[in-house]
């Protein structure tokens, strides 16, 4: 009995450490977006001016297009799978997010995916629309350039 106290003991502790890792907040920048076609492929690019923040429970985009137009999306994370290692190089994180987007003065509530993927100490983010199969999620590649971690 002891010994799987221990184990479950154990188990629960590691659990703990290797979620805790994806609180960590992350800051990247990026200066080019590409809209993904519906079989995955890359599409159009879009020069873009992107600064995200990642934190323990929400994220937060401020994009700036290239005419000057400026757009925001801001929400809470309902949900997170993190597979980081903990220097965060290696693995990926998913981010369900509640989301809010704020784009010429309208408002609009969104349902979004967040996908981080870093290999080699570089990162590379996926967003995209959180919607039934068979829709258009309109995926999004952020090309970073930028990241810290604080």
């Amino acid at each position: 009995m002891r010994r799987q106290l221990l184990f479950l003991g154990l188990t629960l502790l590691l659990a703990n450490i290797a979620l805790g890792q994806c609180d960590k907040q992350l800051k990247l920048k990026c200066e080019k977006a590409t809209r993904m076609n519906a079989d995955g492929s890359m599409g159009e690019d879009q020069d873009v001016h992107v600064d995200i923040v990642f934190s323990k429970d929400s994220i937060n985009l401020a994009v700036t297009m290239q005419d000057g137009r400026q757009m925001e999306i801001h929400g809470f994370i309902r949900e997170k799978d993190c597979k980081m290692n903990s220097a965060f190089t290696e693995g990926s994180m998913l981010a369900k997010v509640n989301g809010i987007m704020l784009r010429d003065g309208t408002e609009k509530e969104e349902k979004l995916i967040f996908t981080l993927e870093a290999k080699n100490g570089k990162f590379k983010l996926f967003g995209a629309k959180d919607v039934a199969p068979g829709a258009d999620p309109e995926k999004m590649y952020f090309e970073i350039m930028d990241q810290k971690q604080d």
